[in-house]
């Protein structure tokens, strides 16, 4: 294994010679940094990054691996057998490979037409609210990938997979599993339901009005009797704490800024609320929606968080500040006992089907799906 600036080549960790060689754009950083750190659990792909490499050395695949959004390319395209990852290098590396190369796009979000189109329709809102003239934030450029792909491995539910075979009708389409960590577990044993129903937590990460930050503060603001807090860069975005910054310091609403999964912090949080409540537009099974499942937290989300909630959930339909509200007072008045059945059922969910398990079996189907079909045409 070579690392070298913005690439890291001939990763196989296989006794048997490899007969393949696949070229990867993705993330670097896991393979650089102590796998024990707290850096290392800041997100969920770097354990899936480095999964993903050791899957493919299990076919037989020696990789190349490319920092996903560093401007350096391979010297020889010829000597690859397969291209796999995200954009921008994706792209890029797709039209520099032959056609009969087999080409896999790893989607892990939706279409970036819906989330762009999603993203401007909530930023176009949030500036009639509060006469502002705020831009956007996770805009997704223009791409062709998705035509120069032959198989698409997407991250997510049937709702996120739609947003692609929406727009993509021609090309062969496969889910994966969100993982999550092994050390997430509940802890309904010493958690005062009578209190926690009345707290609830936003936990995401950047591009604050796409996420709907600004819906749940200012349906919060209007609930005094129930308390936020708030998890996520909400300083790093300055126009909209500026637009916030008097909720901000509400009593009831809470600001506690990045919080590592692995923390004590985290714990505390999990357990001192019942609900994890995301009315983002734009997702495609967000980790940290998962991660807090597995503490028994109950979900209140969009369909594009999690469209089948079965009986351990609560969808947001309409996500209106007056929708919203009736949904979070409805929940912070059920009894104890179904809070508790609901936070038990969600957090058996996430043990059932959002593991490192889960990913990898999901994973290896798909993987090794695709390359079949590719070897019958």
């Amino acid at each position: 294994m070579i690392k070298k600036k913005g690439k890291i080549k001939n990763i196989y960790n296989k006794p048997k010679k490899p007969d393949k060689k696949a070229l990867i754009s993705y993330i670097i950083e896991p393979f650089l940094i102590d796998k024990n750190s707290n850096r290392f659990y800041r997100h969920q792909n770097k354990w899936q990054a480095i999964k993903i490499v050791e899957i493919l050395n299990d076919f037989g695949y020696s990789v190349d691996l490319f920092q996903y959004d560093y401007g350096n390319s391979p010297k020889d395209y010829e000597k690859y057998d397969l291209l796999f990852g995200i954009d921008p290098n994706f792209e890029k590396f797709a039209q520099n490979m032959k056609k009969e190369v087999p080409k896999i796009y790893y989607a892990t979000g939706m279409h970036w037409k819906q989330r762009n189109k999603a993203e401007k329709k909530r930023i176009k809102r949030f500036n009639k609210r509060n006469n502002a003239s705020l831009s956007t934030k996770r805009k997704l450029d223009k791409t062709d990938s998705l035509k120069l792909a032959d198989h698409l491995i997407v991250i997510g539910d049937e709702y996120t997979k739609k947003t692609y075979t929406t727009y993509e009708k021609n090309i062969p389409t496969y889910k994966v599993r969100l993982s999550s960590f092994d050390f997430l577990k509940p802890n309904f044993d010493n958690k005062d339901f009578q209190k926690s129903k009345k707290k609830f937590l936003w936990f995401s990460g950047g591009g604050l009005i796409l996420k709907g930050l600004d819906l749940v503060l200012e349906t919060f603001n209007e609930l005094e009797n129930l308390e936020l807090f708030i998890c996520g860069p909400t300083y790093f975005e300055y126009d909209f704490y500026k637009t916030y910054k008097d909720l901000f310091k509400s009593n009831n609403i809470k600001v506690i800024g990045n919080v590592n999964v692995k923390s004590d912090k985290f714990k505390e949080l999990t357990n001192k609320c019942a609900f994890i409540i995301q009315p983002s537009a734009s997702e495609g099974t967000p980790g940290s929606v998962v991660t807090c499942m597995h503490r028994g937290l109950i979900p209140l989300v969009t369909d594009e968080v999690r469209e089948n909630l079965n009986d351990w959930g609560i969808k947001i339909s309409n996500a209106r500040i007056k929708d919203i509200k009736e949904i979070i007072v409805n929940a912070s008045k059920m009894k104890n006992k179904k809070i508790k059945k609901m936070a038990s059922k969600s957090s058996k969910y996430a043990k059932n089907n959002h593991t490192k398990e889960t990913f990898t079996k999901d994973f290896r189907n798909s993987l090794k799906e695709a390359l079949a079909k590719t070897n019958k045409k």
